[in-house]
């Protein structure tokens, strides 16, 4: 599902600004290809064989997919794999993107996730046509909605016959996909805004993204199955429609196929609003950040970053001091205590790692 980009350090930012428009177009190609089809395979292979056990065998598929595709593209396109956060970061966030980059990564978006439905079809399609004909359901009768949402996402799901269709309506499945999709993007923005001091270090956010789309998939999937990408769902849906779904694939056995277009576009801006509003003022600005840290070293990202900062200038303040004279001081002071000196010792021990 998901998006994802990833603000790494500055090597990596000055990196993403300088490199073509066409090699990130062709990142997002990649990366959203293999979001919906490790997303849609895991659940296409599930839905004709049974293979997985519970819902959170299929979710955290879907986020560890999410954590991969994020790590092969980030350092080339940011890895937003989701037209929904390229729409956020276009209003909210116009330094990561440029209105001219918008509808090329949006189109890129879109081929790379079509491209992952017909792999989809390619490697699963005869297997998901034997389960119809064990079950004897005819495809593109209402019942096929069992196999269709291999592809596309349906209110509830399917695969949980207990949940009525009373118990979701079209407006509850709607405000649910605002309301993922809008916590998706607001811990999206937290993990990786430079000004938070207790994000993951670089190489731990797209893991911490895929174990959010787990969380998310695991609360909303068994209702309307979770998106929050409108291409995810759109393009595979394409291509059921076109291997013979019909209607139960466009628009769908309540119409409700424009719900998983719409409202991921609404939630996403959303979510990194609330960011922006509950969160983010907390965080010094850049001026306020320079001015604090002019008299010492930016710390670099992580938890206890300020103790590591603290640590290495210590550690050159007594690279620099005359470590002869100091272990001189030191020698005197031990014989007048009688002792044997031990800080004669960690000084000489700290020299030779100097």
């Amino acid at each position: 599902m998901c998006k994802l980009r990833l603000n790494c350090n500055h090597r990596v930012n000055c990196h993403q600004r300088h490199t073509p428009l066409l090699h990130k177009c062709v990142a997002e190609v990649v990366g959203t290809f293999f979001l919906v089809f490790f997303g849609t395979g895991i659940n296409s292979v599930a839905i004709a064989t049974g293979a997985t056990s519970g819902i959170w065998q299929g979710a955290v598929c879907w986020g560890y997919g999410a954590a991969l595709s994020v790590y092969l593209t980030a350092g080339v396109s940011g890895a937003h794999l989701n037209p929904a956060v390229s729409f956020s970061l276009l209003l909210f966030r116009r330094d990561e993107m440029p209105p001219k980059y918008f509808f090329p990564y949006v189109i890129s978006q879109f081929f790379g996730a079509l491209f992952a439905g017909i792999m989809v079809y390619a490697n699963f399609g005869s297997s998901l046509e034997a389960k119809e004909d064990a079950l004897g359901i005819e495809r593109g009768d209402s019942e096929s909605v069992e196999t269709a949402a291999g592809f596309g996402e349906y209110y509830p799901d399917p695969a949980y016959p207990s949940i009525p269709q009373s118990a979701v309506s079209t407006a509850g499945a709607f405000w649910m996909q605002v309301f993922a999709t809008g916590i998706m993007l607001m811990f999206v923005v937290g993990l990786t805004d430079e000004r938070n001091p207790s994000r993951p270090t670089p190489g731990m956010i797209p893991f911490f993204i895929g174990m959010l789309i787990s969380v998310l998939i695991c609360l909303f999937a068994p209702y309307n199955q979770a998106g929050m990408n409108p291409w995810r769902d759109f393009c595979p849906r394409l291509v059921a429609l076109w291997f013979g779904w019909g209607d139960i694939a466009i628009p769908g056995p309540r119409n409700g196929f424009w719900i998983y277009l719409l409202a991921p576009m609404i939630g996403a801006p959303a979510g990194v609003f609330a960011y922006d509003v509950l969160i983010r003022p907390a965080f010094p600005t850049e001026a306020e950040d320079l001015e604090s840290t002019s008299k010492r070293e930016r710390p670099p990202s992580g938890l206890w970053a300020n103790d590591q900062t603290d640590i290495q200038r210590i550690v050159r303040e007594l690279r620099q001091t005359d470590i002869g004279q100091l272990q001189s001081t030191l020698r005197g002071n031990s014989q007048m205590n009688g002792s044997i000196g031990p800080n004669v010792v960690s000084v000489a021990a700290m020299d030779s790692m100097a």
